[in-house]
């Protein structure tokens, strides 16, 4: 999605300037998007080639009521209604041989990833990997001292409330990892708990948020998780103006 190539552009601008060598794995709807950055491009096969950045996936929020005047609650139920995570696994074991061919094209040092269940080609290699997460932290919090993600609970609201509102939350991700489950067994991998909804990384895990908004007074940073205040994209100066 948009925001997640957005987040990755602005790391990997800085590996650039440092000499190293970027490539892109990304989906039709970004052909020719990145490459002006100084980046290699690998494109990967859609039915959505004639869409914009992230149109399918706002189109799809838009029409499911997702966003729109209704409690935390009846969103996030109507979230999981939603075959959208279906269709996320479905194309990537359906991309999985192109992309092991990209992998042996370019045998990268180190895999950058900004989703929510990798490829297990990028996981289980012999290479280290390093997760972002370009989303709000409380997606990649699995504290409970915070309150759940998507929520829009307080820090010092109700915790019955965040217990129950995490255990509904959890459980259409749980159907989706019982399916990625699915697929690494038949790659003789080891599972992951189903009921986590990311795979962090080993190695090192990303996420962007300002200091002063972040959840530092309630939870330090934990082990192998490193804040930077934003994923800051080089590009024209513009002046910003307060409107009267």
């Amino acid at each position: 999605a948009v925001g997640h190539v957005n987040a990755c552009i602005g790391l990997a601008e800085v590996l650039l300037s440092r000499g190293h060598k970027i490539v892109f794995v990304i989906d039709q709807s970004f052909a020719g998007r990145l490459a002006p950055y100084g980046f290699i491009e690998e494109v990967l096969p859609s039915d959505q080639k004639d869409q914009m950045p992230g149109e399918m996936v706002a189109k799809s929020l838009l029409d499911s009521g997702v966003i729109s005047n209704v409690s935390p609650f009846e969103s996030m139920k109507l979230s999981q209604e939603m075959p959208f995570m279906d269709i996320i696994t479905a194309k990537k074991r359906a991309n999985d041989p192109i992309l092991k061919a990209i992998v042996a094209k370019h045998s990268p040092d180190l895999y950058v990833i900004d989703d929510f269940n990798p490829s297990p080609t990028l996981v289980h290699s012999n290479k280290p990997w390093v997760y972002v997460n370009s989303a709000n932290p409380l997606l990649a919090s699995t504290d409970e001292r915070l309150p759940p993600g998507c929520s829009g609970f307080p820090t010092n609201g109700n915790k019955s409330e965040w217990k129950e509102f995490r255990e509904e939350f959890n459980k259409g991700f749980v159907k989706e990892n019982i399916k990625y489950n699915d697929w690494l067994e038949e790659e003789g991998l080891p599972t992951i708990d189903v009921n986590k909804i990311h795979l962090h990384s080993p190695y090192l895990n990303i996420y962007g948020y300002p200091e002063e908004l972040d959840y530092t007074d309630i939870r330090p940073i934990p082990e192998k998780w490193l804040r930077v205040d934003t994923f800051m994209r080089r590009g024209e100066k513009q002046e910003f103006k307060i409107p009267d």
